[in-house]
């Protein structure tokens, strides 16, 4: 992904920032199953398979994903560094794996009703993250550690709205605030450029052209959360009027703190129901679940 560089006007409020690391937590006993995949066949362990050509990064309808069992990630709220979610909004997540051996695609499934996909004053966003170590020393799941980075991929429903439905804007959140007034000739760029620092300096997450709904990160510890200067990770999601369909992918080989690909390794999972005023450090999360990741046959 080329670097992006600000647009001549600003409309919109500048994008609210997400931490998406995923933290440690203690699973709670009561967690709610996923009613999204109660039709599907279960496993009790995650399995990345192996599949010939590319996985269906960006495909959350390949048939593929129908031939893999979903693997239950329970979910619990954030309660570990402020601020904290005092309450569980996303139960659980219904996970499954493909793999080539390069690239590793993820497709996760959970159920939220409310569908929200715009940033604005007030207003937040769904999102899911996927977390994956990067050395054979397993760092802590809260963000990693020194020495010791995770490998971060976040979708985001507000940039997968930007993708499908162009760009949106003020009026898409406030359609009644500017009748008959295009917003962006309200502020000249230099005027806009106080209000909007991070699309003035090019910050990626303030980006106003989007190429894909995901962000790849890289982390080793708390407040250390920083974007990856090569970003090789692809998505789409699709809302399906009860919950989300995810598919994310990316590299798991070579580059600034990527996937190392062991064959036995971990994930760890985060996600965030905008309708709840989910956002940042108030989210789901769970600690590492074993992911086995097949090889091709003999």
């Amino acid at each position: 992904m080329t670097e992006q560089r600000p647009d001549e006007g600003i409309s919109r409020r500048g994008f609210i920032g997400l931490s998406a690391g995923v933290v440690a937590a203690t699973v709670g006993a009561g967690a709610v199953a996923l009613s999204v995949a109660t039709e599907e066949k279960k496993t009790d362990q995650l399995v990345s398979r192996f599949t010939e050509g590319s996985p269906p990064s960006a495909d959350p309808d390949d048939e593929r994903w129908g031939e893999i069992p979903v693997f239950e990630v329970p979910l619990t709220p954030q309660q570990m560094a402020t601020p904290m979610l005092s309450s569980l909004d996303v139960p659980s997540l219904g996970v499954r794996s493909l793999n080539n051996g390069a690239e590793i695609a993820f497709l996760l499934e959970w159920d939220d009703p409310d569908l929200s996909d715009i940033d604005a004053m007030a207003r937040f966003h769904d999102a899911v993250a996927v977390e994956l170590p990067t050395t054979t020393e397993l760092p802590a799941a809260s963000m990693g550690q020194a020495g010791s980075p995770v490998h971060i991929v976040q979708w985001r429903a507000s940039w997968q709205a930007d993708i499908d439905r162009g760009r949106q804007t003020v009026e898409d959140a406030f359609p009644n605030m500017y009748p008959g007034v295009r917003p962006e000739t309200l502020m000249l760029p230099e005027d806009a450029a106080v209000f909007y620092p991070g699309v003035y300096v090019g910050n990626p997450q303030s980006s106003r052209v989007r190429h894909q709904p995901v962000e790849e990160l890289t982390a080793v510890g708390f407040g250390s959360l920083a974007d990856m200067d090569e970003r090789r990770a692809v998505g789409k999601g699709v809302h399906t009027g009860s919950g989300w369909k995810v598919a994310l992918g990316t590299a798991m080989l070579g580059g600034q703190g990527r996937f190392a690909g062991s064959p036995k390794t971990k994930v760890a999972f985060a996600a965030w129901s905008g309708s709840k005023d989910n956002r940042g450090a108030r989210k789901q999360w769970a600690d590492w679940s074993d992911l086995r990741i097949e090889g091709r046959s003999a």
